[in-house]
């Protein structure tokens, strides 16, 4: 093939997941207009984007496959959805119904410890990761991370601000969200730290990208965002 054929083809092809990933955050922020409440999303900029409402109610596009089926299904069986994790390179998390897990691609040592804290009965809170195999997990026992370097990141917000109540890692940035303050490490966008300064919300959830796209919200599914 022709070398600039193929520079023609890459960038549409780089073109098409652009405006695929642009045209499902839209539908999505269509739907949470629509439904005036939001429990969490998951959003990417290459593998798809999804929001969820009240019980088990969700809108994505652009998803993997397996995912959109594992989240039909928990809709379908009328588990309870908590949150959904969804990597650059289509990698998931899904928490359901208590203690049910479901995922695909999640590191190898992410694996592990959700498989240990599950089989101690403990709760997860907050569940994290990222394709450069970090991750974070909070349950109601324990907080968990791939290093020692995330683990001190955490710590040390904890003697400033108390409970951590959330964590969030992209590929190059991490938010961190406790009882009374927030934490940021890498490249998280300014217009996120600006809405949670201005917010009158009770933050328990967040998720960014380092685009500026953001999504923050409450326990009782009030939230504030920019997709």
């Amino acid at each position: 093939m022709d070398k600039r054929l193929s520079l023609v083809c890459i960038a549409c092809l780089c073109s098409t997941f652009f405006l695929a990933a642009q045209t499902s955050r839209e539908h999505i922020k269509t739907k949470i207009d629509s439904w005036g409440t939001c429990k969490t999303v998951s959003i990417s900029k290459n593998s798809g984007n999804v929001a969820v409402y009240n019980k088990n109610g969700w809108a994505g596009g652009g998803i993997p496959e397996k995912l959109a089926e594992r989240l039909t299904t928990i809709n379908n069986e009328n588990y309870e959805l908590i949150d959904v994790e969804l990597t650059e390179k289509g990698n998931w998390f899904v928490h359901y119904a208590g203690e049910g897990l479901a995922w695909e691609g999640i590191p190898e040592t992410l694996e592990e410890n959700l498989k240990k804290f599950s089989e101690a009965k403990e709760q997860f809170l907050n569940v994290t990761f990222n394709d450069k195999e970090e991750w974070i997990i909070l349950t109601n026992s324990h907080v968990a991370a791939s290093s020692t370097a995330l683990l001190s990141k955490i710590n040390t917000g904890r003697d400033r601000y108390g409970e951590i109540l959330w964590t969030h890692l992209t590929d190059d940035g991490l938010a961190l969200v406790y009882r009374n303050g927030y934490l940021f490490y890498g490249d998280v966008p300014e217009n996120l730290k600006t809405a949670l300064g201005n917010t009158q919300l009770n933050v328990t959830k967040l998720k960014f990208l380092s685009s500026g796209a953001f999504f923050i919200g409450d326990k009782k599914g009030a939230y504030s965002f920019t997709l």
